[in-house]
């Protein structure tokens, strides 16, 4: 995850069990971010992952697109393997070239940035004027727990909230919609509770159970509207306005 605090991201350990664990999730959230950024893709065109984390979702871009994306993360333990499988990895989005990206994607990631409307506007500049950023990002600040204390989170958003930044940073925001209705019902639920998310164990189990049988009823759920009330996360897609 890309943080502007510290370079060895905090929750690394849970962020590998996730990894692991919520594979369904991870592949719904590429085709989320893919489908609503409206490109045809080709040899030519250029993506960043900004806070690639160990790659999940770069892999499947360059499995559905046929385009390794540029991978940016801080954490340079997070990188070894993707490096390996010959993905551009950097450190710093600054390395990027201005006005040389098709499409950004980040998946959250910019709650973990104390000052994420500033990134927001240096991702900017690093797009053409025909280009697409793709956010995925925690819904609801009323869901923020100790996991989010955890991970590294400065906040949930509220997706007026979301919507204000990207036009703050010089985006037309495009579609901003919930995902996840009932991951929504199912952490407000662990919240209310006190559960207490740790590495392994008894998260892990649960991570699969949602995985691969609450996901397939949630997005169906959201297909039929809730994704316009509410929903765990955010998705939104943004283009720079002329």
């Amino acid at each position: 995850m890309q943080s502007n605090l510290n370079p060895q991201y905090e929750g690394g350990e849970i962020l590998n069990d996730i990894d692991l664990s919520l594979a369904n999730y991870s592949s719904h959230i590429v085709s989320l971010l893919l489908k609503g950024c409206g490109l045809e893709f080709s040899q030519k065109t250029r993506i960043l992952d900004f806070g690639a984390g160990r790659g999940t979702l770069a892999r499947q871009v360059n499995e559905r697109t046929g385009v390794k994306p540029i991978c940016v993360e801080l954490d340079p333990r997070l990188t070894v393997d993707i490096k390996k499988e010959g993905f551009q990895v950097l450190q710093f989005v600054d390395e990027i070239p201005e006005a040389s990206l098709d499409f950004i994607y980040t998946s959250n990631v910019l709650e973990h940035i104390e000052f994420d409307e500033d990134i927001l506007r240096v991702l900017a500049t690093k797009l053409k004027s025909s280009g697409i950023i793709a956010i995925y990002v925690p819904a609801f600040p009323i869901l923020f727990s100790n996991l989010d204390r955890n991970v590294g989170h400065f906040r949930r958003y509220k997706r007026a909230e979301l919507v204000k930044k990207l036009s703050g940073a010089g985006f037309e925001v495009i579609q901003c919609n919930f995902n996840d209705s009932l991951g929504f019902l199912a952490t407000l639920f662990l919240k209310l509770f006190g559960f207490k998310f740790n590495a392994g164990g008894e998260a892990t189990v649960l991570m699969k159970i949602y995985d691969r049988l609450i996901l397939p009823i949630s997005k169906l759920i959201d297909f039929f509207g809730c994704r316009y009330v509410f929903g765990k996360n955010l998705i939104a897609t943004a283009r720079l306005r002329n």
